[in-house]
């Protein structure tokens, strides 16, 4: 069975809800142009840096770096995307804190 996730938003949540104070997070994801969220042909999901930022903010957490990089290769060329690391700072500490 595959369980496909396109829609970060539920996980970052739920990673913010369970991580430490200070806590941090780091991810890669295959990145478009575009807005939101994309299937691609590869059947690969894509996210914008925007969807990601919104979806990193939603979740309380605080953007701490964003940056381009060719994550892995496919058929012998790089494939584009996001490096992200997300954690609970400054006022995201204390709103967790509380929750």
């Amino acid at each position: 069975m595959f369980v496909y996730v396109n829609d970060l938003a539920a996980v970052l949540a739920d990673v913010a809800r369970v991580l430490a104070p200070r806590g941090m997070l780091a991810f890669t994801v295959e990145t478009h142009s575009g807005a939101g969220v994309a299937l691609l042909p590869t059947l690969r999901f894509a996210h914008s840096g925007l969807y990601l930022r919104d979806a990193i903010a939603g979740a309380g957490l605080t953007l701490l770096a964003l940056d381009q990089a060719a994550i892995r290769t496919e058929k012998g060329e790089p494939v584009n995307g996001l490096v992200l690391v997300a954690g609970l700072v400054g006022e995201a500490i204390h709103r967790h804190a509380r929750a």
